[in-house]
């Protein structure tokens, strides 16, 4: 819950900042921004704080989601901001998305919309509120928090360059939104939702619907979606299972009944867009997880639910892979560009004939050189793309999985890329060049 000031060049405590060079600001997965001499950073709680950068004081503070009851503002838990901060530090904006609140996949005790959860959120810095804000999903009861960090970048829309906030979702959505206004830059279809069969849960009467852009992941499952090379046994007992089924977002999980949801997508780690081309890659999951609502013994007339693992006898995806993909997706028309596996299990190569992709949490890298630098597969490779065409150049096989987006930079004409593999266990940081 501390926030340490450090010489960047010795490591040493900046002893003048704060009380032994740290501030106390709350718990926060998120690193600060700097805005004119002002550190400012996002709480698990929802609280924006500002200090002051050179005494390390606190000047001024915000709750984001309310915490007393309303009409306006009903009481929820979390629907914290935790993917991360992007500041427009010419318009004193600054953008973060927000998780989802709790309970993940029942909300009778926190009705209405849950203003401010699963949402872009614009802050201004100067009139010390909030701008706008677009939100996702209302009264989210599918765990589909925007996990991942806004990006600012230009678009080209009818011959006009356009300054917008950039934002993927679990859903698939790429939500493009005009920074000043938060107006989206494609159409946004609000379609009328099911209802849910748990007493007291009342859901959103509608729910979005895009169809521009195109999602970047399969983000709805389908009863055509399962593999063909599935043995009798397991495709008997997933046809049985999918007849009875309900099918993702926007269909509410129930009592009694599965809910097949296309889980992940995009995470925490994010996209890279090139700004110059006005391209977004990202690398996304595409696996199918099984939720249902069941009665909750410990707490009278409450319900909690359970998730199900949706995989064959073997541990696999019973869907077609790709099973995890890179996606370059043209952001002035909305439309994929190209899609390719991203990993791959050699031991079912040759039944597949194909790279399967795998799941994947490490987010990709993309350059003006027209290279994607990308890991966190579970085949433990660091490869290298071509940003054009998707076609795989390079890999090399680390100890663990990648665990964060590769960093690169340069000294004296030379490039290095810094990959840290520290997922299941790992503990080794990787270093290449660029020749």
């Amino acid at each position: 819950n501390k926030l340490f000031c450090l010489n960047a060049n010795t490591g040493e405590l900046v002893k003048e900042f704060g009380k032994n060079g740290e501030i106390k600001v709350g718990l926060t997965p998120i690193p600060p921004v700097i805005y004119k001499n002002q550190l400012i950073l996002i709480t698990t709680s929802s609280i924006l704080k500002v200090y002051d950068l050179n005494t390390g004081k606190l000047k001024w503070k915000y709750k984001i989601n309310k915490t007393k009851n309303s009409i306006l503002f009903p009481n929820f838990e979390k629907g914290s901001p935790w993917g991360g901060l992007s500041l427009d530090e010419k318009r004193g904006l600054l953008f973060f998305t927000t998780g989802n609140p709790e309970d993940w996949h029942v909300g009778v005790d926190r009705p209405g919309d849950n203003l401010y959860a699963n949402s872009v959120v614009a802050f201004n810095l100067e009139e010390r509120k909030i701008q706008w804000h677009f939100q996702e999903i209302q009264h989210d009861i599918w765990n589909l928090d925007i996990a991942a960090a806004p990006v600012l970048t230009i678009l080209n829309k009818n011959d006009q360059f356009i300054d917008v906030v950039v934002a993927v979702t679990k859903l698939g959505n790429t939500l493009v939104l005009d920074r000043e206004t938060g107006e989206p830059l494609f159409d946004i279809i609000k379609k009328r939702a099911p209802i849910s069969n748990v007493p007291g849960e009342r859901t959103s009467p509608y729910q979005i619907d895009l169809n521009l852009p195109e999602p970047v992941c399969r983000n709805k499952f389908k009863k055509e979606h399962l593999n063909d090379l599935l043995d009798s046994e397991d495709k008997e007992k997933y046809i049985k299972i999918i007849e009875s089924a309900e099918f993702g977002f926007p269909n509410p999980p129930k009592i009694g009944k599965r809910n097949i949801q296309m889980a992940g997508c995009v995470r925490w780690a994010g996209v890279s867009i090139d700004s110059e081309k006005h391209i977004l890659y990202a690398s996304v999951d595409q696996v199918p997880v099984m939720v249902t609502i069941i009665e909750n013994k410990g707490w009278k007339g409450k319900y909690t639910h359970k998730w199900d693992l949706f995989v064959d006898k073997n541990n696999n995806p019973p869907i077609d892979p790709p099973w995890g993909a890179i996606v370059a997706l043209d952001l002035n028309l909305g439309k994929i560009k190209w899609k390719v596996p991203f990993g791959n299990f050699d031991n079912l190569k040759n039944l597949y004939k194909k790279d399967t992709g795998t799941t994947n949490r490490s987010g990709i890298t993309a350059t003006k050189g027209n290279l994607i630098f990308a890991s966190g597969t579970q085949d433990k490779k660091f490869r290298v793309f071509n940003s054009i065409s998707g076609e795989e150049i390079w890999s090399y096989t680390m100890s663990h999985p990648g665990s964060a987006p590769p960093t690169i930079y340069e000294i004296n004409n030379q490039q290095f890329i810094v990959v840290p593999a520290f997922e299941n266990g790992g503990k080794n940081i990787y270093s290449f060049t660029l020749k």
